[in-house]
C-alpha cells in the first residue's frame, strides 16, 4: 500500500449485504439458513372474485382517504367563513 489508489482486500466483512429478498441473495452453503417461503413473483395469480375483491377494497381505501381530506378542507372553509373572517 504505497499510493493513494492502492486497494487491498483482506476479505473482512464490515456490513453483510446478503439480505433475503434482494436479487443478489445467496443462501448459505453451510445450510444454516432455511427457505422461508415464496418471494415476490412466485405467488399465485389472482383471478375472478378474489381479484375483484382486492380491487374494490383498494378503491374503497383510496376513496376513504380522499373523503377525509375533502372533509378537512370543507371544515376549514366553514371555519374561515364563520369565525376567521367575521
Amino acid at each position: 500500500m504505497n499510493g493513494k489508489n492502492d486497494f487491498y482486500d483482506d476479505k473482512r466483512v464490515v456490513a453483510p449485504m446478503n439480505i433475503e429478498g434482494t436479487p443478489w441473495y445467496v443462501k448459505s452453503r453451510l445450510g444454516k439458513e432455511k427457505d422461508t417461503g415464496a418471494f415476490i413473483g412466485e405467488n399465485e395469480e389472482l383471478k375472478g372474485k378474489d381479484l375483484f375483491r382486492l380491487m374494490s377494497y383498494s378503491v374503497f381505501a383510496g376513496l376513504s382517504v380522499a373523503m377525509v381530506f375533502i372533509a378537512a378542507f370543507f371544515l376549514f372553509i366553514v371555519f374561515a367563513l364563520n369565525v376567521w373572517f367575521k
